[in-house]
């Protein structure tokens, strides 16, 4: 509504003075607000209702009939009532994924084991960041629907007490991978999901279950040399070094202008 004062005024005005946002209404066209259609329009107007200040008087529930709920919230957002609470912290992550295509085909468990641990450690990082552990993981591994009987498994297990350990998650998911595994069969992706995402600590414990008093200080210096050097400057033996065939590739991916400094144009 803003916006709409440069049409009538030339200007653009503060709409929390009641005086001017009541000249406004009275001037400014029910059909040129924003969630009133033609349609919506050709109803409104046998209920007398030609300007913004006709339908902000509009009874709430009248308006309801014409228009369903959504008709009602603007009616009673017209009339200064907030119908739409303005949440100050996004809303807590419930799960997170780690999926891409293989640069190339894969055929054998010793690559694939190392791509599901490469990605299997890339989603514990993610969560970690938020200060979350996972209850639940998911891998899956398939091939190419193009091609003739691709191989297609998924396997998922329960983690308890709730983890965002990468020696636990990438264990787990190794051996997952050694289940799903199809000798002869050509696959072109595979990836993580983790599920039943609580904040660090306030997990279901288990009764039964020892926690490693060094995995706080270890996860810490991990991911602050990480974070330091770059990515993948530590990671786990399962994860393997260095570039694989089988990496997504990257050549067309667009330059980093706005986070990479070197790679920022330069003008001659």
């Amino acid at each position: 509504m803003a916006k709409a004062t440069e049409k009538i005024w030339g200007g653009v005005v503060d709409l929390h003075d009641v005086e001017l946002r009541r000249r406004l209404f009275e001037q400014w066209p029910v059909g040129e607000v924003w969630g009133i259609g033609p349609a919506l329009e050709a109803r409104l107007r046998p209920l007398g209702v030609k300007t913004t200040a006709d339908l902000a008087a509009l009874p709430p529930a009248v308006a309801r009939d014409v228009g369903t709920v959504v008709l009602e919230r603007l009616v009673r957002e017209l009339g200064g009532i907030e119908c739409d609470d303005f949440k100050v912290a996004p809303e807590p992550l419930k799960a997170t994924a780690v999926t891409s295509q293989f640069g190339e085909p894969v055929t054998t468990l010793d690559e694939l084991r190392e791509a599901m641990a490469r990605r299997a450690a890339r989603a514990t990082e993610k969560i970690r960041a938020r200060g979350l552990a996972a209850g639940r993981l998911i891998a899956f591994a398939h091939g190419s629907r193009y091609r003739p009987n691709p191989p297609s498994a998924s396997r998922s297990a329960r983690l308890s007490p709730p983890t965002n350990d990468p020696r636990i998650i990438v264990g787990i998911a190794g051996k997952m991978m050694e289940a799903m595994f199809q000798p002869g069969g050509v696959y072109t992706k595979c990836g993580v999901l983790l599920e039943d995402l609580t904040p660090e600590g306030e997990g279901q414990t288990d009764l039964f279950a020892v926690a490693d008093p060094k995995a706080p200080a270890l996860l810490a210096a991990m991911d602050g040399l990480n974070t330091r050097f770059g990515r993948d400057t530590v990671v786990l033996a399962a994860q393997g070094c260095g570039t694989r065939s089988f990496d997504t590739k990257r050549s067309q991916k667009s330059p980093a202008w706005t986070t990479r400094i070197g790679e920022i144009p330069i003008a001659k």
